[in-house]
């Protein structure tokens, strides 16, 4: 992967929880900062005016909250390939 992922999530946020599930299902490698333990999380929130979480940050793109189609098109467009997991039984 040529672009690191950083999302800034809070453990109590549903749309968190998904955007998490999300990437892993896809083996989409992130670095996730809790918003609520790491203050220099907190302040670059802060900084970035950003109303609340998820935050993902892929290359230049700054996607706030969690859409699905927003999501797979900044992927994209940093060239990370995204492969959804069968899950099969063995």
């Amino acid at each position: 992967m040529s672009e690191t992922i950083s999302i800034y999530t809070d453990p109590r946020c549903p749309h968190c929880q998904q955007l998490k599930q999300y990437l892993t299902r896809r083996s989409i490698e992130f670095v996730d900062h809790d918003v609520t333990q790491d203050e220099e999380a907190a302040s670059e929130m802060a900084r970035i005016d950003a109303p609340g979480v998820p935050v993902t940050y892929i290359g230049e793109d700054v996607l706030i909250g969690f859409d699905p189609e927003r999501l797979e098109a900044a992927l994209k467009e940093n060239g990370i390939s995204s492969q959804v997991e069968t899950g099969a039984n063995h």
